[in-house]
This record gives C-alpha cells, sequence and structure tokens, in this order.
C-alpha cells in the first residue's frame, strides 16, 4: 500500500514537472492587426517572436512583406527586436513597430489577440506566386526580336494547397525547375550577349556608353536593363548623355519612368553631386509617375462606378 502511495506521490509531481516545463517552453499567443492591405501576423512566445507582414491587394495577390524572428530587448517599452520590426508592450497592450523595407518610414500598429489563422494560406499563395513572378521576368528578360518566351504557369496554380507547407513548396519548386529549364532553352541568344556586355559595362568608357545609349531601341527587358547598369555603375554619364539632350532623349526619360526599378535608378540620380537640368528632368519623373498612377486609380473608379450605373439602368428596365 506504501509503495502504490509512494508511486501516486511519484506520478503528480512529475506530471506536475511536465506542465510547467511545457509552459514555461511552448508558451505561444498569436496577435493580429491590418491597416489597408497589410496583414500583421505576430506569434508571441516566450524568449522569442515571430512576425509575418503580408500584403493582399483588391485582386487577392498576396506578397509577403516581412518575416522576422524577434528577441527578447528590455528597452523601456521594447519587449522584443530585430532589424526591421520591434515589439511594444504599452500598458497591457501588444504593439508592432514596423519599418518599411523601402524607406525609413515606420509604422506603430495595436495589436489583438488573433481569432482566425490564415498565415497557412497567406504563406503559400506569397510563396507561389513569388516563384511564378520569377518565372515571368526570366521568360522576359531572355525575350528578345528572336524569340519571345511564353510559358504556362497555370502549373503552379494547379498544385494542392491542401497539403503541408513543406510539402507544397517542394511540389512548387519541382514544376518551377522544369519551367526555369525551358526557358533556359528558348532563350534569345541576343539577350545573353546583351547581359554579358553589362558585365563589362564598370570598365566602358564614356563615348562608348553614349553609343549604346543611343543605339539602343528599349524596346525588351535587357535592352531596358541598360539603363539601370549605367544609373547604378555611372550616373553622372546618364546624365550628360541628357544634357546632350539626344534624339532619343524622351525616349530614355520615358524608360526610365515605366522601368521596374524606377525608384531605385532615380534614387542613384539624385545622390550624384552634379546640379544639370538633364539630373533635374530625371528625378522629377517620381512626381510624374506618382501624377499618372493617380490618374489611373482615377479612371479605374469612374469606369467602375459607371459599370455600376449601366448594371443600376438595366435591373431598372428589366424590372419595368
Amino acid at each position: 500500500m506504501q509503495i502504490v502511495r509512494y508511486y501516486q506521490s511519484v506520478s503528480r509531481k512529475t506530471i506536475l514537472v511536465v506542465i510547467l516545463l511545457i509552459s514555461g517552453h511552448t508558451f505561444s499567443q498569436l496577435y493580429y492587426a491590418k491597416k489597408g492591405n497589410l496583414h500583421f501576423y505576430v506569434d508571441l512566445k516566450k524568449d522569442s517572436v515571430h512576425a509575418e507582414v503580408f500584403s493582399c491587394n483588391s485582386y487577392n495577390f498576396v506578397y509577403k512583406k516581412s518575416d522576422e524572428v524577434l528577441h527578447t530587448k528590455n528597452n523601456r517599452d521594447t519587449i522584443f527586436e530585430a532589424k526591421l520590426n520591434q515589439i511594444l508592450k504599452i500598458r497591457n497592450t501588444y504593439y508592432l513597430l514596423y519599418k518599411f523595407k523601402a524607406s525609413d518610414r515606420t509604422r506603430k500598429i495595436e495589436l489583438q489577440i488573433a481569432r482566425f489563422d490564415n498565415r497557412d494560406y497567406f504563406r503559400k499563395d506569397a510563396y507561389a506566386r513569388t516563384k511564378r513572378l520569377q518565372l515571368y521576368r526570366a521568360a522576359d528578360s531572355l525575350s528578345g526580336s528572336d524569340k519571345l518566351i511564353r510559358i504556362d504557369l497555370n502549373s503552379i496554380k494547379e498544385i494542392n494547397t491542401s497539403i503541408p507547407f513543406t510539402d507544397y513548396v517542394t511540389k512548387v519548386n519541382h514544376v518551377f525547375d522544369s519551367l526555369k529549364q525551358t526557358i533556359m532553352y528558348l532563350k534569345d541568344p541576343k539577350a545573353v550577349q546583351f547581359y554579358l556586355m553589362m558585365d563589362s559595362l564598370p570598365t566602358m568608357d564614356s563615348t562608348a556608353i553614349y553609343d549604346l545609349l543611343s543605339k539602343t531601341q528599349y524596346r525588351f527587358f535587357y535592352e531596358r536593363f541598360l539603363i539601370q547598369q549605367v544609373a547604378f555603375n555611372k550616373p553622372e554619364i546618364l546624365i550628360n548623355y541628357i544634357d546632350k539632350n539626344p534624339t532619343n532623349k524622351r525616349l530614355i526619360l520615358k524608360t526610365i519612368r515605366d522601368h521596374i526599378n524606377s525608384n531605385a535608378i532615380i534614387e542613384k540620380i539624385n545622390e550624384t553631386r552634379l546640379n544639370t537640368k538633364g539630373k533635374r528632368q530625371i528625378v522629377k519623373l517620381n512626381k510624374e509617375k506618382r501624377r499618372l498612377n493617380a490618374l489611373a486609380g482615377v479612371l479605374y473608379v469612374t469606369i467602375i462606378m459607371a459599370e455600376l450605373a449601366l448594371l443600376t439602368l438595366i435591373v431598372v428596365l428589366i424590372a419595368k
């Protein structure tokens, strides 16, 4: 009887120790916030935090904006910190101090306990979209006058999303590798030669670069890549070329404005010490781009409102 009581006592103590260990090391609470098209998920643990930020636009396109592990930092209100993000605790309320990658701007986000966990959906959709975008850009960058590469990206969309995330990533990567091989097989040799020439651009003299800028048509990705490389490696030459008022000046300014990396290109130009008309014309493209984007947004809303008005009219006519 005493032996039974002894083992019961030991058993209770063991269970208590296990519970204490579990509660001390696996404590986790998921917090959530939504601001505009941004979804913030913060998995708060005892000694670290996993913060994920997803962007979901009006077309339900999901992109992962941030994925960071924060560690303990006892500094006033800051209890966790990493390179981009911080977790603050103010009057028993948790806040995420979120830093935008493209600028020094930060945003203070109040967090609430999550009622739903959509991270699995967001993670899968964001990963698949990133890989599809990489394939699209690879096809675009290696296309040219001889070959316009077209590939079917629906094969990634058709992958079963109900499987675990690691299995999903494996399947996406398998399809991605197969399509990448197809792109490499269909590549335009002219594009490859152009990229090889761009590798030697840092050592080219200004005359050779001026000649390239004047003769390039800027129709294909690899041709527009020239603008980026000159801006990144020799921005003064690009400014001086615009100052010369060449015949393709308007084409180059439009190429910079519409370039996928236009912000980075204009930033490099703005960093130079030159103060010329050409530099001001390039830097001013940022305002022009914002104006065109705003105009496009107004036009989009106008079209939607017109379609709704037309639909309402049709309904009224049918009702009569």
